[in-house]
């Protein structure tokens, strides 16, 4: 248990912050007095979980939140803490001023605290048997909380707002450049590597060091993005002269069946009887552990979907543990699924998507959900046809019978971009991508032509029109936004963000020479259209596989070769573009042709400025700009 549960091994919080010891030996005196199990609830943007304290003093965790039939309730939670209400949880789904027992559905909360501030007492009760320490607590997670702990109080100490730069939007203060704007899980990579540790450590040093702390006071890191990435707080350590520690919240132990009902936290529709119950089926019995965000990722919306994989895997087949693969999985994961079926145990990748005909993969240029979740199951049999390097396709319902779009496919055994993946390595890469260009293929309705990475994306054309919006006086510009709606623009903010997009000399000389040039011509091939490290599997310094087709096609082989290219030269600089061709041509026995046009092709379709499009790779912008000038010499 993270937050409460924790405190609670120590001592119990007060109602509000700061957190007084009177209030403290009142509530423990209470919970004596009336022989009444305690409850203490911890939620979060993206999960939740219980301890209940039984009248023995025995803790039992539960993953979600427990409604209780009983006793006393203790909750902490993201916001501000004013008179029994929460102020600004926005990420809980909660109106600006919350009342925490009609949203949770709860009779009554006896103890209320910002999550923050249970958590760093708690860090400081665990560090000191006689007198809770002094410190500051900083949790990475669906957001920044951070909270200082001195003499035996918690107060508010403003880190995860402090700016550090970048033009990201922080969705609690509205300010651009914050830390929670950066560091907020919606805003960093799906999966986190060592290399974008740096980047993480060096906004959370720049955020503390505004803080008049002092260099003595301890600094204790702790929350999901930490939990799995401890490597953090040694680069973050590096950086100040304060300690730095992680976390010594206790793991989770002694789980035991929920006594009462496990609730989704943000089912704000059905509040009062969003419930399940006490003996739940095993299919669903773990689900609580899946995170949450919106009503529309509630226990209900879920178990229909695990239901139906366990019925593609096999008869008996059922769904014992589930694992969210990224902080915030929305409505479309990825999950882990862990299956058991005929006394082993099966590893499936699900994927969900809204059913709904207008819902789309891409703001601009919008994809339909369906056709991408079409095209990704499509990819997925050709590539088991040719015994390609990829997951294996187990079921796709494309109709969205149980409410949503899934695909299931088998889950490769690896990571993405171990830490020992050199720039040698990537000449694997680039003999990978030649097994998929030996399979001819022709356009189709689920596998179209792909002219360029990624279609759908089209940053050439955004730019142009952008320019055009800019340099038309004000009486024609009516006009043009309306053309941009019929193209498939967004109407909310198109005007502003038509005046945002930039360009540079560089990219208008590249897009000059690019209209120039005819499209290259050769047989068409079957092409992944996103390849790139970030979509790969490794295990043991070998690649497994790639994954990820859902932008999958027919099409030139350069339209992957040449996005290959770049996506790593992003990180490793001009060199890894010329052993992922060197791996490409050992690999399919021919010389590649027209890698220059390709090359530009690739590095036009990415924003003018990188540092959004991916922010953990210091420098993006600079590598891409010589990847084109490079591409442009050889023209």
């Amino acid at each position: 248990m993270k937050k409460l549960g924790r405190l609670a091994r120590t001592v119990a919080p007060g109602i509000e912050s700061p957190l007084e010891p009177t209030l403290v030996e009142e509530k423990k005196s209470e919970h004596v007095r009336q022989h009444l199990p305690w409850h203490y609830i911890e939620l979060g943007g993206s999960s939740s979980q219980t301890a209940v304290c039984d009248t023995h003093g025995r803790f039992w965790f539960t993953p979600g939140i427990v409604k209780p039939a009983s006793g006393l309730v203790a909750l902490a939670c993201p916001g501000v803490i004013r008179e029994k209400r929460v102020w600004y949880a926005s990420q809980l789904g909660w109106p600006e001023e919350a009342d925490p027992c009609r949203e949770l559905g709860i009779d009554a909360i006896h103890i209320l605290a910002n999550d923050a501030d249970a958590a760093a007492l708690g860090e400081s009760a665990l560090r000191s048997r006689d007198a809770e320490k002094d410190l500051v607590y900083i949790a990475l997670g669906t957001g920044v909380g951070s909270s200082l702990v001195r003499n035996r109080s918690a107060q508010y100490i403003n880190i995860g707002h402090a700016h550090v730069g970048g033009e990201n939007v922080c969705f609690g203060c509205r300010a651009r450049g914050c830390l929670n704007s950066v560091l907020a899980s919606a805003a960093l990579p799906e999966l986190l590597h060592e290399r974008d540790y740096a980047f993480i450590a060096a906004a959370l040093a720049s955020a503390i060091q505004q803080q008049d702390i002092g260099g003595d006071i301890t600094i204790v890191l702790g929350g999901g993005i930490i939990r799995r990435h401890p490597g953090i707080v040694r680069e973050v350590a590096r950086r100040l002269p304060n300690p730095v520690e992680l976390t010594k919240a206790p793991g989770r132990r002694n789980r035991r069946p929920s006594q009462g009902c496990t609730i989704s936290h943000r089912d704000t529709a059905r509040r009062n009887s969003a419930c399940l119950a006490p003996k739940a089926s095993r299919s669903s019995a773990r689900l609580a552990e899946v995170p949450s965000r919106g009503a529309e990722m509630s226990e209900r919306w879920l178990e229909p979907v695990l239901e139906w994989a366990a019925r593609a895997v096999g008869r008996g087949a059922r769904v014992a543990r589930v694992e969210a693969l990224r902080e915030n999985p929305g409505t479309r994961g990825p999950w882990l699924l862990h299956i058991a079926h005929r006394g082993r145990e099966v590893r499936a990748l699900l994927k969900t998507g809204a059913a709904a005909p207008g819902a789309t993969r891409l703001e601009v240029g919008a994809v339909s959900l369906r056709d991408s979740f079409a095209t990704e199951a499509a990819a997925l049999e050709l590539a088991e046809r040719h015994r390609l390097p990829a997951p294996r396709l187990i079921a796709a319902d494309l109709e969205g019978r149980t409410g949503v779009l899934a695909i299931l496919s088998t889950a490769l055994a690896g990571t993405s971009r171990p830490r020992d993946l050199d720039i040698r390595s990537l000449r694997a890469l680039g003999a990978a991508a030649a097994t998929l260009h030996a399979i001819p293929l022709s356009p189709q309705p689920h596998l179209p032509l792909r002219t360029r990475p990624r279609q759908g994306e089209d940053f050439i054309a955004q730019r142009r029109w952008a320019a055009r919006y800019q340099a038309a006086p004000e009486s024609e510009r009516a006009a043009i936004l309306d053309e941009a709606l019929r193209a498939g623009w967004p109407a909310n903010g198109l005007a502003k963000r038509l005046l945002a997009i930039r360009t540079t000399p560089l990219i208008q000389a590249a897009e000059e020479r690019l209209r120039e040039l005819p499209p290259p011509a050769g047989e068409t091939v079957l092409v992944h259209s996103d390849l790139c490290g970030d979509n790969t599997v490794w295990k043991n310094g070998g690649l497994v596989g790639i994954v990820d087709w859902e932008r999958a096609g027919a099409g030139h082989y350069g339209v992957d070769l040449g996005n290959l290219r770049m996506e790593e030269s992003l990180t490793f600089g001009l060199a890894a573009a010329d052993e992922i061709l060197a791996g490409w041509q050992e690999a399919s026995g021919r010389e590649a042709e027209d890698i220059a046009y390709w090359d530009l092709v690739a590095a036009l379709n990415t924003p003018t400025d990188l540092s959004r499009w991916a922010p953990t790779l210091p420098g993006a912008t600079e590598n891409r700009d010589a990847f084109l000038r490079a591409a442009l010499a050889r023209l």
